[in-house]
């Protein structure tokens, strides 16, 4: 008897355009406590845009209580202070004239 077995793997690149040299990593805090999700873009000369999704919807810029920046590859989606509304499923978009990459992430509230 002979198994199969088939692993892919998601890369978070896309040819020729922006690539994520650190994408992303799961978070956990408590109420009231601050929470930083960032990840690094590898240098490019292209002109990149950024968004932020919670759950498959766009978190606005404009948003009081999650501050998006990004600066020098840096892409950093902070929470200062964790409610339990925040728990749910991150991805950040990066996206040039070359083409697009997401990475996700999960932000959990200990004590749930």
């Amino acid at each position: 008897m002979y198994l199969k077995m088939v692993v892919t793997v998601a890369e978070a690149k896309a040819v020729g355009g922006v690539e994520f040299a650190r994408q992303l990593e799961n978070v956990c805090g408590a109420v009231g406590s601050k929470a930083i999700l960032e990840a690094t873009i590898k240098p490019t000369s292209d002109k990149c845009t950024v968004k932020w999704f919670k759950d498959g919807k766009a978190i606005l810029s404009t948003s009081k209580d999650m501050l998006q920046t990004f600066a020098n590859n840096e892409l950093k989606l902070t929470i200062n202070k964790l409610a339990a509304a925040h728990a749910g499923n991150y991805e950040v978009e990066v996206s040039s004239t070359k083409g697009k990459v997401k990475c996700s992430a999960k932000i959990d509230i200990s004590g749930e």
